[in-house]
């Protein structure tokens, strides 16, 4: 048999028999080998040495032919197992808490985050045709009167409206009334 190189350098498992194992080859690159040692103390076991990987016998290939040929795992059995550890997981235990304390530190997390706020004025329909004449100049009618309140949406839902007014030189938004939740809810249906 020509001489077998382990390039695994670690000691041998504690599962095989002792001499099983191998160590570095006789003149690697990690260095000499031990003094004293020879070529037979270099065994390094095949799969079939350690019982893993073996050919059924016909008695064997018989019963796991009734058992179900579709076997395809090793026999494992003669393989010593690592011993499996656990541990009961703790937690902290729940207590109830004040209702508006947890709500407002809940809140407080949300307060610096960023909605997008839109105002609109009216809506309407137009087909096709009507949109590729618009141009400079082109009035659209909208289904909202003039006066009437306007809509303050956010994250593109109603929550308020309000009258236009102008601040400096800018348009701005004077909030009339907030939306009670049924009509929030009203206005949903409606989109």
């Amino acid at each position: 048999m020509p001489d077998e190189v382990n390039i695994d350098p670690t000691p041998n498992p504690p599962d095989l028999p002792e001499g099983a194992g191998a160590s570095a080859p006789p003149e690697s690159s990690a260095g000499p080998a031990e003094p004293g040692a020879d070529a037979a103390d270099e065994h390094i076991p095949t799969f079939e040495e350690l019982g893993m990987f073996r050919k059924p016998d016909e008695d064997e290939a018989a019963e796991e032919g009734a058992a179900g040929a579709d076997n395809k795992f090793p026999d494992l059995s003669g393989v010593a197992a690592a011993p499996a550890f656990a541990q009961r997981a703790e937690f902290q235990q729940l207590t109830p808490s004040a209702g508006t304390d947890s709500f407002h530190n809940n809140i407080d997390l949300l307060l610096d985050v960023k909605m997008p706020v839109a105002i609109e004025l009216g809506r309407t329909e137009l087909p096709i045709a009507e949109l590729l004449t618009l141009g400079p100049g082109s009035v659209i009618e909208l289904n909202k009167l003039a006066g009437e309140p306007v809509d303050l949406l956010v994250n593109s839902k109603i929550i308020a409206r309000g009258e236009v007014v102008v601040v400096d030189e800018n348009f701005g938004v004077r909030v009339t009334s907030l939306l009670s939740p049924e009509e929030r809810i009203k206005s949903l249906a409606m989109e």
